[in-house]
């Protein structure tokens, strides 16, 4: 690299590549609950929040699957996690 590279430029690019694509990896696994209803089964539940077994059994699908899409709506801030009563809200 030649003497202009700039270490925190670089640094600030990485950043930014990171926060796209994290923002774009939310945006799909909301497309795939949209799509797979887990949107409209969690609105379908009492609002209290529910564990990922009901939330799957609500949306018919396969529970290990759901609980990883809940845990990544988590992550995004989509989805609230109760860890005291492993419920997702």
């Amino acid at each position: 690299m030649g003497s202009n590279f700039d270490k925190g430029r670089a640094a600030e690019f990485l950043e930014e590549m990171r926060v796209i694509l994290n923002h774009g990896m939310a945006a799909t696994m909301i497309g795939i609950g949209h799509r797979v209803g887990l949107f409209d089964a969690m609105a379908g539940l009492d609002g209290a929040g529910a564990p990922s077994a009901d939330i799957a059994a609500a949306a018919d699908l396969d529970e290990r699957y759901v609980r990883e899409w809940l845990n990544t709506m988590t992550t995004a801030g989509i989805v609230t996690y109760d860890g005291k009563t492993d419920t997702y809200t």
